[in-house]
């Protein structure tokens, strides 16, 4: 798939494109990791209903980041840029049941099965974002951070990048400010929406952003996940899509 046009535009066509492959592949090992769980290490930790629900957030989560790839290789931006702002929230939803016990039980016990009363107060972003920093600060505390990086709860929270990003991509999901949002559409006096246009230069630029936050949620996805580091195949395309990421940095903010 030949995304950009831009400058290096060979070489953001090649992160993205091995950035999809690879976002597939991650999901089909953890997958596949939750279902069969042959050495028995996530039983070690959650009971069957648990372990069902993590598999059905992480499903969740992943058709949100495939999704996101899948709409702009279809040149739709506007609901891939929503798709990857769920993800995030998602992501952070899976961290807290992942993490929390008191949490996971009060997820699980919520009684509101009617589609037409929706607002669960309790599961909120809002909400979500709290626990998590409460969780790291305690783990800080006891010295388990900076000992264990990847708890690192409060990258996904307010006031960190990512949750720049959401805030970032719910103008673009709500179209809070469309004054904003023209900036990107027209070019030249013509409007640039996709569908059966080629992106233009400013929305190129836009989706390789996001391409790399896609790259950045997924890692921190990937972080808890410790047994995956048995998988030497794994860990081979692990290593593979960090060395391009690092040469993603050189051209993108160094060149």
């Amino acid at each position: 798939m030949r995304m950009f046009s831009i400058k290096n535009a060979e070489f953001y066509n090649e992160f993205y494109n091995k950035l999809n492959d690879y976002v597939n592949y991650v999901y089909q090992v953890i997958n596949s990791s939750l279902l069969n769980d042959t050495d028995h290490f996530y039983h070690q930790f959650f009971n069957e209903e648990e372990l069902a629900l993590i598999i059905i957030i992480n499903k969740v989560l992943f058709q949100n980041l495939i999704g996101f790839f899948q709409l702009i290789n279809e040149k739709i931006s506007m609901p891939a840029f929503n798709a990857l702002r769920s993800s995030i929230e998602c992501e952070r939803l899976f961290r807290l049941f992942y993490l929390d016990d008191k949490f996971r039980r009060e997820y699980m016990e919520n009684q509101n099965l009617d589609f037409d009363t929706v607002f669960d107060r309790k599961f909120q972003q809002s909400k979500i974002c709290k626990r998590l920093d409460e969780i790291e600060k305690k783990l800080r505390e006891k010295d388990i951070i900076p000992l264990i990086e990847n708890l690192r709860n409060h990258e996904l929270t307010h006031g960190s990048a990512i949750s720049r990003l959401h805030s970032e991509l719910s103008k673009w999901s709500h179209c809070l400010n469309v004054n904003l949002l023209k900036m990107y559409f027209i070019t030249n006096g013509k409007i640039y929406l996709g569908l059966d246009d080629e992106f233009d230069e400013k929305m190129q630029l836009c989706v390789r952003k996001y391409t790399e936050a896609s790259y950045l949620i997924l890692t921190h996805h990937e972080d808890l996940f410790h047994n995956l580091y048995r998988n030497e195949n794994y860990m081979n395309k692990s290593k593979e899509m960090l060395r391009l990421y690092e040469e993603y940095i050189e051209y993108a903010y160094k060149s």
